[in-house]
Order: structure tokens, then C-alpha cells, then sequence
């Protein structure tokens, strides 16, 4: 019995080991894999494949920060046929989606949340304090051809927090501000919906300008 446990424990332990990437790569190896360790190939359905190429920035001349570039895999959309790849450069991030039937390449500023129609795609980042990467919102249409985006907004003067799909055409979020005395942020509801003409609506226009 104690054999048995230690088994099942050592099994649980492993599986909560293996990174997004490890478990897509393990899931999906024929349509996505590493040829080499600096390489990430992913495989569309009309047969093209995207390389990302991870660089160090590292060179004969000393480190160049410009020049680093680390991507990894982490998610898939089924419903959508969509893989997420993950940016890391030196002091800034993002994302990219790959439509996997065209291979079509976006880049995004966070991991996507898919619309529960499975029409959409929700980006919302927050970085007010360091301001290294991108701050706002993104509204992505997905379409077997690929994404475009409905809305974008960099902009606004506080960070989008906690954001989340209500319905098919209303998103809820927090508006978040840094407050000094505190030394925390604060908070307040924001939201952001289709209007009757199919255009996406802040809740408050003049709480959305700097």
C-alpha cells in the first residue's frame, strides 16, 4: 500500500512538473516541437511552419539587450485552432497568436481569453508602475482565415485588472490606479460592450482618456 502511495505521489509531483510547453509539446509533437533547444516550430493545417528563435544576446562584442528574444508555448485553443507563444525580451514581454490552419502571426499583449461563443478574443494587461509592457485592452475577431482586431485601446489612464468574458459581447474588468499613500492599487468597475451599431463601448468614454 505505502508502495502503491508513494507511486500515485511521485506520479502527481511529476505531471505538476512539466511546464505549458513540456505539456504541448508532449499533447501535439506532430504539429508542434523544439528541432533544436533555441527552436520552437509549430505546424499549420496548409502545411507551412513559423520558426521563433530564442537568441540570448549574447555575442562576441559583450550582451546586447536588443537582441534577446526567448519564446515559449504556452497554450493551445482547440476551439479555435490557436496556439499562444510567449515574448520575453530584456525588461518587456508579449504575447503572439498563431492561426494554426494559415500560420498567420499576430502579436498580442496578453494570453488571450476566448469569447464564450468562440468568436473573440480577449488581451488585457496591466503595467502602470513599470511600464515596460504594454497597458490596455484588445478585442480580437477569430476567423478560420485569421484574427482581426475590434478594438485596441493602450491608452487609459489606469490598468486593466481581473478582466473576464459576462457574455458573448460585454467584458468586465477592474480599473486599477496606484495609490502612493497606501502603497497599493485601488480599484474600481469598468466595462466594455457592443453597442447596437456592433461597436465596442467603454463605459465611461472621458474615464478612458489621459
Amino acid at each position: 500500500m505505502r508502495i502503491l502511495l508513494l507511486s500515485i505521489i511521485m506520479f502527481s509531483v511529476c505531471a505538476d512538473a512539466d511546464t505549458p510547453e513540456e505539456a504541448l509539446l508532449n499533447t501535439y509533437g506532430d504539429r508542434i516541437f523544439r528541432p533544436d533547444p533555441l527552436t520552437l516550430c509549430i505546424v499549420s493545417t496548409e502545411g507551412d511552419s513559423v520558426f521563433f528563435q530564442d537568441c540570448s544576446g549574447n555575442s562576441l562584442h559583450g550582451f546586447m539587450p536588443d537582441k534577446m528574444a526567448l519564446y515559449s508555448a504556452v497554450d493551445y485553443l482547440d476551439r479555435i485552432n490557436c496556439w499562444v507563444v510567449k515574448f520575453d525580451g530584456y525588461d518587456c514581454g508579449s504575447w503572439r497568436i498563431v492561426n494554426g490552419i494559415t500560420g498567420q502571426v499576430d502579436t498580442v499583449i496578453s494570453v488571450p481569453q476566448l469569447s464564450p461563443d468562440g468568436m473573440r478574443l480577449l488581451c488585457c494587461h496591466r503595467d502602470i508602475t513599470g511600464c515596460f509592457t504594454a497597458n490596455g485592452l484588445q478585442i480580437w475577431r477569430a476567423c478560420p482565415e485569421g484574427f482581426t482586431i475590434e478594438f485596441e485601446d493602450l491608452a487609459v489612464p489606469w490598468g486593466p485588472w481581473n478582466s473576464f468574458w459576462k457574455n458573448d459581447s460585454t467584458v468586465l474588468f477592474e480599473k486599477t490606479t496606484w495609490n502612493y499613500e497606501q502603497r497599493d492599487f485601488v480599484s474600481r468597475p469598468g466595462s466594455l460592450y457592443v453597442d447596437s451599431n456592433g461597436n465596442w463601448t467603454p463605459d465611461n468614454p472621458d474615464d478612458w482618456e489621459q
